[in-house]
């Protein structure tokens, strides 16, 4: 009798014990928190990674005790039954440490995330709840409704052949807007820019156009020269020169203007092919001309030119990069309608106002060189530049007109909106 009691008081501690376990498990995964020693709490997830887990660990006790308490309390067999049950189940399953899975998936939110039982650490869902509300939803949907949720991808084409046709419409809006403004600038860009320059001429802002001016008419010193076979670098006020020709510089010139007609051709860009061959003439002539006259003279000679062409500019074809750089081609024909106009009125004003003289610490100025040292008289000169600045506004003029008739004629091809 004595031993028959002790093992019944023995068992009922240990199933305490076990009630004990499987109620701190209960409460672990159902949201209560534990402290340590020290106060700090212990998140659930880590304390069923470090602990082993309690459900685990009532497993082990309900098995390594089952047979002793079935002898004792034989109406609890069941419930030690189920456990082992358990227990073999979850020993199917891929473990850590005979922990369980180390990580697990959620089926809403798809986080990864340390062994979880009962909901997600991220989304907050309960694991059971929400698998059964999707088999309850796959359950009860009609057929009527899953073709209606079928349905839209198939509505999307007319929807997305809509949106195409719509897009399209703006592009060729879009086409047409841009060749009417075109068409617009071009009639009133250049005679706007050359009608400016004239009043800023008549003003004190000459003084910025003078400035503008001088570069490129130091700019056409260097450029005849090297034409010529001699050497010049072209600075402020002054372009140095050589006095004698070099025939590697005329060399030298005639390689690069061919490598910028190769690439022109190779690049099928016949405007500047035929550029290039211009300027194979030009050097050609300038070889056989009297070369100190022909550098003095294109001074302002060169700026007139050069100035024609910063405003011809102007009218690059719409696939070059001054045309997309919008405000690059309007700023270098106000650059060239200042120079031109600075340099043009001078030489068809008042004679008094032309630079005769020396200049200080340099030389002699061009107007003075050309009459004193080349036997050109005023009239002369001053007749040659006129001529020179006339054939540049009929250039201009020449392509003002064939501007205007081609982004007519573009604007009149664009398709309509």
């Amino acid at each position: 009798m004595w031993g028959k009691a002790f093992f019944r008081k023995l068992a009922l501690a240990l199933q305490r014990q076990l009630e004990r376990v499987r109620k701190i498990r209960l409460s672990l995964f159902d949201g209560f928190a534990l402290r340590n020693r020290r106060g700090e709490l212990f998140h659930k997830t880590s304390i069923a990674t470090l602990f082993g887990g309690f459900k685990n660990g009532c497993q082990f006790h309900a098995r390594r005790l089952s047979p002793l308490v079935a002898k004792v309390f034989p109406e609890r067999q069941y419930l030690f039954r189920q456990h082992s049950a358990d227990a073999g189940r979850r020993a199917e399953r891929p473990s850590y440490n005979g922990i369980g899975p180390l990580r697990m998936r959620c089926p809403k939110c798809q986080f990864d995330h340390p062994l979880q039982t009962t909901e997600c650490l991220k989304c907050g869902i309960v694991f059971s709840r929400y698998q059964a509300a999707l088999e309850s939803a796959a359950n009860q949907v009609h057929p009527d409704v899953a073709v209606a949720v079928s349905a839209p991808p198939a509505l999307a084409q007319p929807a997305t052949a809509a949106n195409d046709a719509h897009r399209g419409s703006d592009d060729l809006s879009d086409v047409r807007t841009d060749a009417r403004t075109e068409l617009k600038y071009r009639i009133l860009a250049l005679p706007a820019a050359l009608l400016l320059a004239r009043l800023v001429a008549g003003t004190g802002l000459r003084m910025a156009a003078a400035m503008l001016a001088m570069v490129l008419h130091e700019s056409g010193h260097a450029i005849t020269a090297w034409l010529t076979g001699r050497w010049a670098v072209p600075l402020l006020w002054v372009t140095p020169h050589g006095q004698e020709r070099s025939w590697l510089i005329v060399l030298l010139v005639t390689a690069v203007i061919g490598f910028a007609g190769f690439l022109a051709w190779k690049m099928e860009r016949p405007g500047w092919l035929l550029a290039a061959a211009a300027l194979l003439l030009l050097q050609l002539v300038a070889l056989s001309l009297p070369a100190e006259a022909l550098i003095v003279f294109f001074g302002d000679g060169g700026a007139l030119v050069l100035a024609t062409l910063l405003m011809a500019t102007f009218y690059a074809p719409r696939e070059s990069r001054l045309y997309k750089s919008w405000g690059l081609r309007w700023g270098l024909l106000a650059i060239g309608a200042l120079s031109f106009m600075h340099v043009f009125l001078m030489w068809r004003g008042p004679l008094e106002d032309l630079p005769f003289g020396e200049i200080e610490g340099v030389n002699l100025s061009d107007p003075s060189l050309l009459t004193e040292m080349y036997g050109w008289t005023v009239l002369q000169m001053v007749d040659r530049y006129v001529r020179l600045g006339t054939v540049c506004l009929v250039a201009l003029l020449a392509l003002y007109v064939w501007g205007l008739v081609s982004a007519y004629l573009e604007w009149r091809r664009s398709p309509p909106a």
